[in-house]
């Protein structure tokens, strides 16, 4: 299992909704009680708003965590890069999940799971 660029975590909670809401949080130095927010905004007085909102600094924030040190997003071809001794023989998603949207329930984890799962077989 690795997570997918083409979902809806990806595609709109992280990229939008928690990078705006850290934004604005910042920006307006609201408290909070939450360990979660109070550690990104932690991060963030570190090497400056802008640059912990690139994407290639955030992502890593926003998949197991605030303090987690690095993290992966990936489609096919960067499967078959990264993987190159492998043969990809099938690949699904699952896993419906953007927080703060409560989506799990909601149909389409086939087509933008935040799990990307394959099939792999050694290359002969």
């Amino acid at each position: 299992m690795l997570y997918s660029k083409y979902s809806l975590n990806y595609l709109l909670s992280i990229s939008i909704v928690r990078r705006l809401g850290i934004f604005l949080l910042y920006a307006l130095n609201i408290k909070t009680n939450s360990e979660i927010y109070n550690q990104h905004l932690e991060n963030a007085r570190k090497i400056g708003i802008f640059n912990y909102l690139k994407m290639k600094n955030f992502i890593h924030k926003n998949t197991d965590g605030p303090l987690n040190p690095y993290a992966k997003v990936y489609n096919i071809p960067l499967v078959v890069k990264d993987f190159m001794s492998f043969n990809i023989k099938n690949t699904y998603k699952d896993f419906l999940y953007a927080p703060p949207l409560p989506v799990g329930k909601l149909p389409g984890s086939s087509l933008l799971g935040w799990h990307l799962l394959l099939d792999m077989e050694v290359q002969k």
